[in-house]
Formats: structure tokens, sequence, C-alpha cells
């Protein structure tokens, strides 16, 4: 059954006409969907014929037009915060796309109110938090506002949104119950809530004009103005309202305000996991602005959740029903899973069926009410019922148990509830000081709760393969589902309340797009690669730009059970390897020796021997160790980074990986990708571009940099810091992208303080002047990736103004005359919601029917005055292809005359270069997603990771409350010690 805590919703809100009454709406059964067109070709994804509103590409025109101008004659306002955008770019050959947005009509007399919530609890009861929140917010408005409902919608956390004036800063008491049951008689746990006005000091009334944004949006002069503030408050209103209905659907589960997962009906799609766990697939939504309109965004989304049923069950597939399963495994597994209490479920009035919800804690362990006066006594942490002994003061009458005894688990529920205990091990569904002890099987797990644990090889693998499907397969889940989810087809009441819509039936809207030229690669000697095609090569009859020396090497083979050893003398392949490598530009001797590492021991055991194998590097000076691993999954093992760190930090040697299978492949043209990274790693360049591209680097005076942040995941321990990266471009040839790490000062803290971005410039600086005659870049190209919209003006007001400080200290007080060096910075987004699709077959590239390697779209999905566009350089394989984001935030270097002789569209500009430097990743031959000024910074932040995996992968401990204080002996000097970079390495590609 679905999570009943949201159950009470729905008296009201919760869809009611014609998707809360009778059918709801699952399929496609009785809607009057028009059918698709005759010839309607079967690769692209079916939409009845777009409607564009008939003012978008007119104020699009006139509005890019002015601007263009403006920025033309205003050279002074270089500097400027978000920079208006120059004009829309023309390079390329135009297609029209799918979008994955749907209009959104919204009233223009629409006038909301803006409320906050203030929960405070009526002692003894505890502080509400989470899902609690949730329960109280849903009873205050049932028992006070029932007649109001319908127009009014909520986050059910913080804020509600109201057609109506509501009174303010006046005490409501709310009752706790279970969802689902009856009017409480005043002995249930009581909290006050209040209603404040959402402004500064909450005394003035927020009202939220919708004509005020949409005047905004379809203006087309270039002095109309719009706070950004109030232009988030209005969007940020209307996410609310179009969330409330899926949120209050209790066959709907919401993870956070934008994803949503059905958990019963026709779009309820799912596939197993394995290992208890579960894959839904769902809908992210999003309200965006946009030219002229108000657009909502569908994307498809999918989540790990843990599969449904009593604990008992899920357990046993967790551990494939082994008896030796390490029980703090599944402690680990279990914590802070929500079910439902089977034994004590009732009936209420109207006869529907009202559970408990409990959160469990974990199994119950030796240390559980170590501190009261009776605590319970538990030989071992995963003992039974039959093991576990609580003390029991007040017994339940005639349950026959003796009062201020202790009892077991089993003894107490078989009196109680007359039900016979298994041997699982029980469970705790109260609290590390104030346990409450409850039978696996008598509790079922709530649908709908994502896994804050990490995949397995395995489970990612059957994720993975249930999400990929082609773009046509995916727009039409968007098109003829994602409405429905939402309550858009048809409209649930809120939003009818709210007089907000979309087209009927619900359609995707169409965009113009380009298509850029690829760049001409070059290799050594301006020789070109054969067969360029979708944007991807191969190394076949040319040699790297740049070969370098590989003179001192060795390699070494990790051994695992019968593979490793009918492998283990991989002489002949080492050789083809070294003869492949000297075909490709690198001058490799044969390697000094090899070695052999036994995986199937103890970690101790292995990490001695590969210890020893470093040192006997680190004697001989060797440049880099080869390493033949087992399988692939050996990656995510601890050892491998536990090689890279020996590798990186301590011993200052490269380390290139490759399977034991590809090795003995003995492939030239698997070799010669391994010999991608050996040639980088060791500072040489892979390949270049023809002169003529890239003008702006070319000139030898712009540093291109790349910045990421890298947070603790699920599974990390409490004190795992966040880590920053910056790589940084050496020259115009944009071979080399040597990086630097720090770490930040709080953990999962986004932007970087002003004092380390700064002094991880300088470091780039110095090795800029190092590489360039001592001469500094006049230009700093800063690529960011990461950033969240919410964190643009803190980007701009902490790292720009870092990377601007640490200029100061470096650059001459003549240079700094001159105004330099000058940045511009652009925000890169890899985890938006937008996609594309062909309109017709003709524009798709390859089978799955993407769109075309190069297509960037600045139009139709955003809004003029913003300064974004959205790069495709590379060609998707498999699944649908995922545009880049790029956000200009400042900008002192397209714009600027000095800088464009011939006078090119500034957005032109950017998106041509941006496309171009997607062709110089040094790891492969193919343009890549990301521009690899974000792609380097984010693999820099994935080596972080390794090296710091006793805190980002620490092992579970035995209770939640041994883990409170994280790893011991950490500290902040400890930490940084594991990133430190080797004197040897710190130049180079080490992260690759």
């Amino acid at each position: 059954m679905a999570d009943r805590s949201r159950s009470s919703r729905g008296s009201g809100s919760r869809g009611g006409g014609s998707r809360g009454g009778g059918p709801r709406g699952r399929g496609d059964a009785g809607r009057g969907r028009p059918q698709p067109p005759p010839g309607a070709q079967a690769g692209v994804p079916y939409r009845s014929r777009p409607q564009q509103q008939g003012g978008q590409s007119s104020t699009e025109n006139k509005v890019g037009n002015n601007l263009e101008q403006y920025v033309k004659d205003n050279q002074s306002k270089l500097g400027k915060e978000f920079p208006d955008r120059p004009g829309y770019g023309q390079e390329g050959s135009k297609v029209k796309l799918w979008a994955n947005y749907f209009p959104l009509q919204v009233s223009e007399d629409l006038t909301l109110r803006k409320y906050q919530f203030e929960i405070a609890p009526v002692k003894p009861a505890p502080a509400a938090k989470g899902r609690k929140i949730e329960r109280i917010i849903d009873i205050f408005l049932e028992d006070h506002f029932p007649q109001k409902r319908r127009g009014m919608a909520t986050d059910y956390k913080r804020t509600l949104i109201s057609l109506e004036d509501l009174p303010v800063k006046q005490k409501y008491t709310v009752e706790y119950r279970d969802d689902g049951a009856d009017a409480s008689d005043g002995t249930g746990q009581q909290y006050t809530v209040i209603l404040q006005h959402d402004s500064e000091k909450g005394e003035k009334p927020v009202f939220i004009s919708i004509i005020e944004l949409l005047n905004y949006l379809r203006s087309q002069s270039t002095a109309v103005l719009y706070d950004r503030t109030a232009k988030a408050t209005a969007i940020q209103t209307l996410n609310i309202i179009v969330g409330h209905g899926p949120k209050s659907d209790r066959d709907i589960a919401s993870i956070g305000a934008n994803k949503h997962f059905a958990l019963s009906g026709n779009l309820y799609e799912r596939a197993d996991l394995g290992y208890g766990l579960e894959c839904l697939r769902g809908f992210f939504v999003s309200v965006r602005p946009a030219t002229y309109r108000i657009l909502l965004n569908i994307q498809v989304k999918h989540a790990a959740m843990y599969k449904p049923g009593t604990v008992n069950s899920v357990v046993r597939d967790f551990t494939g029903g082994r008896k030796d399963f390490p029980p703090a495994q599944v402690h680990k597994f279990l914590a802070r899973v929500r079910v439902e209490l089977i034994h004590l479920a009732r009936k209420n009035k109207s006869g529907e069926k009202v559970t408990r919800i409990k959160t469990i804690y974990g199994l119950a362990t030796p240390r559980d009410g170590k501190d009261s006066s009776n605590p319970p006594k538990v030989p071992v942490l995963g003992a039974a019922s039959q093991q576990v002994r609580f003390y029991i003061e007040n017994p339940p009458q005639e349950s026959g148990i003796p009062q201020g005894s202790f009892i077991t688990v089993a003894d107490y529920f078989k009196k109680v509830y007359d039900h016979t205990c298994s041997a699982a091990p029980v469970l705790n569904v109260g609290t590390h000081k104030r346990p409450v002890y409850v039978p696996p099987e008598l509790c079922r797990i709530i649908p709908g709760q994502p896994a804050g644990v990490k995949l397995s090889p395995s489970q990612t693998k059957n994720m993975t393969d249930f999400s990929i499907r082609s773009p046509a397969a995916n727009a039409n889940t968007i098109v003829r589902n994602g409405p429905k989810l939402l309550g858009l087809d048809p409209l649930n009441q809120t939003l009818t309340s709210f007089k907000i819509k979309t087209n009927h039936p619900p359609n995707m809207i169409t965009v113009p797009g380009r298509v850029l030229s690829g760049p001409s690669v070059t290799y050594r000697a301006q020789a070109k690669p054969k067969n360029i095609r979708d944007a991807g090569w191969n190394l076949n009859g040319v040699q790297f730009a740049e070969g370098t020396a590989l003179r001192e090497w060795a390699y070494m083979t990790l051994r695992q059970g019968n593979v490793g050893e009918k492998h283990a003398d991989c002489l002949t392949q080492i050789q083809s390897f070294e003869r492949a490598m000297n075909r490709s530009g690198i001058q490799a001797s044969k390697p000094r020796w090899g070695e052999s590492v036994n995986w199937n021991l103890e970690p101790a055991v292995r990490e001695a021997q590969l210890t020893s194998v470093f040192r006997k590097c680190e004697s001989q000076r060797l440049q880099m160790l080869i390493v033949i691993l087992p399988t692939k999954d050996v990656t995510k093992d601890a050892i491998y980074k536990k090689i890279k760190a020996f590798g990186d930090v301590t011993y200052g040697v490269h380390t290139v990986c490759m399977t034991v299978s590809n090795l003995m492949k003995d492939d030239i043209g698997t070799f010669a990708n391994i010999a991608l990274k050996v040639n980088a790693k060791l500072g040489g360049t892979n390949h270049s571009l023809e002169a003529k591209h890239c003008s702006l680097i070319r000139q030898g005076s712009t540093m291109v940099l790349g910045i990421d942040v890298t947070h603790p995941s699920p599974g990390s321990s409490e004190d795992a810091p966040s880590v920053v990266a910056m790589v940084a471009s050496t020259g115009p040839n944009l071979g080399q992208w040597p990086a630097e790490l720090s770490l930040q000062e709080k953990s999962r803290q986004e932007t970087v303080i002003k004092e380390l971005v700064a002094n991880m410039l300088k470091t780039r600086l110095r090795l800029w002047q190092k590489m360039n005659k001592a001469k500094l870049p006049e230009n700093i190209l800063v690529y960011r990736d990461g950033v969240s919209e919410g964190e643009y003006q803190a980007t701009i007001d902490d790292e720009l103004c870092g990377m601007q400080q640490g200029c100061k200290e470096m650059y001459p007080a003549e240079l700094q005359k001159r105004g330099l060096p000058r940045f511009s910075v652009i925000v890169v987004g890899k985890r938006h919601h937008t996609r594309f699709y062909v309109t017709d077959e003709k524009d798709a590239q390859g089978r799955p029917k993407n769109t075309k390697p190069g297509t960037v779209v600045d139009r139709g999905v955003t809004e003029a005055r913003n300064w974004d566009f959205f790069l495709q350089p590379h060609a998707a394989i498999q699944g649908t292809a995922r545009p880049a984001h790029y956000c200009v935030i400042y900008d002192e270097i397209f714009r600027n005359k000095k800088l464009n002789p011939t006078n090119e569209r500034p957005a032109d500009m950017l998106e041509r270069l941006t496309h171009e430097i997607s062709y110089l990743y040094a790891r492969a031959t193919k343009a890549v997603s990301l521009c690899p000024a974000a792609y380097y910074a984010d693999l820099a932040c994935e080596r972080a990771r390794d090296y710091l995996v006793d805190y980002y992968d620490a092992t579970a401990a035995a209770t939640p409350a041994e883990t409170e204080s994280g790893t011991s002996g950490a500290g902040r000097d400890a930490q940084k010690s594991k990133i430190n970079i080797h004197p040897k390495l710190k130049d180079t590609m080490f992260y690759l």
C-alpha cells in the first residue's frame, strides 16, 4: 500500500473532480486523444501539431536586436553582473526541434498571498521535523480551513500560498493523529501553528502578481527591469501550486520539491534492481520563465527505492538468504526506513484502514538504552526476538505479564498479539536512547522511499538497463504520462482554483535550433584523422600532436582466482602495448619489470604487497606503473583507490589501469585509446585543432579555468569534507590542464570562499608563467561546474571576487591599470532537465535518432535578457542526448570590441569556442558532452574522492550512534595530507 502519511490531504485537495472521483485518468482510454497524422514517422516522437504563441518569436527577435545594439553602445558596462544577452547566435544550419516543455497558461488577474508556517510543540510533545511537519500541516489545513483548501497550495515544509487573505499571528492548536485516523480526543501530542507573512520581518503582507511577471517576459524593451528576487519568488510560487497536486496524492511518492513517482495504476512503472531495491520511473517538473511565456519543464526521472513488503522479505532479498550475512550491513541498509506496523492496524469510523507508521532506527544493539535505569538486554547486534529482553513496567491488562519485569520480545508478542515471532533479527523502531522493538515480519516497508545507499555494480547495471531508452520512447512517456501524473490532463482541483492550465491535449513546444560544424582535428605534422563521423574518429595512421618519452616504467598484475593464474604471464601482451604506444607517437622503452599481486588475499596483506611494489617504483624513479585489473568492477574497490593514492600522493608515480580482458584482446585500437592517458599524463598533447579554430585562445593570452566542488554522498562519514578542484590550461593548444585540489571550509558548501579560490588561482598563474616565459594571461575564461541558479550571486560575490583579489596580488600595477586580467565566468549545468528531439528523421543522428552533434539552442526555452544557451557537441550512442547548459554570469571578454576586431556576434563567438574546445578532451577521440574545462575539474574531484575513500565510503559501524562523531582520528590536517599531490606529479594531469 502507499505512504498513508499523505492520504488525508486527498479530502478536498488531492485531485477531486475528474481526477479524484472514479477512474484516476491512468492510460489513454476515453481521453479523446487525436491519432498520429497519416505518414507519421516511427522514429519521431508523436505529438499533435504544436500551436506556437505568435508573440514569442517576434518578441525574441525584437529584444535580441535591441540588446545586440545596446551591448555595442555600452562598452563601459562590460563588468556588469549577469550581463544582458548580446543578441542571439546565428551560425550553423537551422533545425526545428521539440523541447520537453509545455506552455503554462496562467490567468493575468491572478494575485497570490504568501505565508510561512511557524510550528512549535506544546510540551511534552517532541519538536516536529521531516514527515511529521508534513502531517501537522495536513491536519492544520484539514481542521481549520476545510472550506478554503482548494484555494490553497503548500510545499508541506514552510510555505503556504493562498488566493484569499488569511489571519496572521493567530495561534492554532493541532493535535497530532495518525493518517486517516478520526479526530483525536485531546490526548495526542499537541502543536501550535502560526501563519506569518513571508516577508523579511513578517509584518507586511506578501502579494505576488502574475501580471508583473508576464509583462516583463512579454516586453520588447531593453529598459524593462524586474527584480530578480521578485521574479524568483513568483516562479517558486507557481512551482508550489503545480507540485501541490501530486504531493497531496496518496498514490504518488514525491522526492524533494520536483520529483514525483506513481505507486499504482497505469503510470506505475518499476524494475527490480535486486538486493532489496527497485527502480521507479517518474517525472521531474519545474515552472520556468521564457521569453513571452511561462513554461512547464517535464522530464522522465528514475530513482532507486526500497522494495515494498515486509521487512523480513526485503532483508531476505538483500542478503540473498545468507545466514552468515554481516548484521552490520543489514543494520545500515534499514536505518531510517519508514514502515507500517501491521499488528497495530485499525479502522476509522468510515471503515478505512489506519496504520501506525514508524521509522526504523536499525537492528537491536547491545548499546540500546544504556543510560536508562533498566536497559534492554541484547546479546549481540542482530539478535532475534527470542534473545532480546526488555523491561516492562506496566504491561497490558489480561496479558499475564508481571509488572516491573523483563520479557523477551518473542514472549511479549505472543502474549499480547498472539503472534509467533520468526528467528530474524529484531528491529528497533524507537531511538537509540529509548528503543522500541518489533519483529521484522510485522513491519511493512512503505513504497516510494528513496534508497540512501550506494548501489552495487549489478544494481547500477539493472537501473541503467531500465532507464536508458530511445528519444522517441522518452518523449512519448513525457507527453502521454507526465501531464496525467501532475493533474494537468485533466486538471486537478488545485490548478482549476488557481486558474492554471496547459494546452489540451498536452504537447511539447517546438524551438529553433542550429547545428554547428565540427572543427578540423589535427595530429603530428598537421595530419588529420580519417573517417571522421558523428563527432568521432580513430587514431589509425596518425601520431599524437606532441608525443612524450616513456623511458622508465613497469607493470603490475592483480591476479584473481583462475583468471589471474591463467594470465599471470602477460609479457607478450605488454610488449604489444609497448609497440602500440610507439605507433601512437610515444617514445616507449621496454618495461623495467613486472610484478604480480594476489587479489584474493586479505586487504591488509594486499596493501602490504602494493606498498612494496610502489616503494620499488619510487626507488627506481619510474615514470609510470601500468596496472592490470582483474575486472572493471575493481575500480570501485578500496584497493584500486589505494593504488591511485599511492601513485599520485605518496610515491609520485603515474598509474594507468586496464582490465585483463582488454590486455588479452591484444587489440591495436584498445591499446591506442589507453595510450591517450599515458601521453596526457606525461605532459603531451594528444591532438589539436587547425589554427583557424579557437581564435581567442590561439592568441596566447587567454587561460581557461575549470572549477568544480564535490560533496559527501550517502554512506560518507560525518566529517567527510567537500573538495574543490581547479584545472587550468597552460598554453594556446589546450593540451595540458594540471589541477589543484583543496578542502572547502565547510562540508557541503558549494561556493568556494574568497581566500581559498584566490590561493588556488595563484598556483595556476604561477604555472602559466612557468610555461609562457613569465608572462601572465590577459584573459581568464572560467567554466564553473555544479552551481545552481540560486548560487549564481554567491559565485560572483565569493569566487569571482576571490579570483580578482588573487590577481591583484600577482599582476603588476601597469597591467592592472589596463584593466587586466579580464574575466568571463560561465556556469556549466549538466544536471538540468531540458531535452531536445528532432521533428523530422532527416535531422536525426544515428540509430537512437538523437539530435545531431553540434546542436545549439538559445531560443524558445530561454529568456531574451539572460545570456545562456544549450549545446550538445557529442553524438549520443544510447538513450536521449543531454545537452550542457551554459549561463554567462559575468563577462569582460566576448562583448569587448578590442578582442573582436572582425565585429563577430559575441553569442556566436562563445558558442563556437565552447563547441570547438569540446573536441579537445584528452581521453577520447571524439567530442564530449561537457566543455573539457568543466569535465576535467569533475574528474579531479572524483580522484580526490578516491584519496579520501576512508571518509567518502566509510564502512558501516555497529550502530548509527557509533558513527556520529565520524571516522576516528580524523583531523583537518590529515584530510589535507590525503589530497596533497606528490611534487613530481602536481603540475601534470594526474587525475586522468
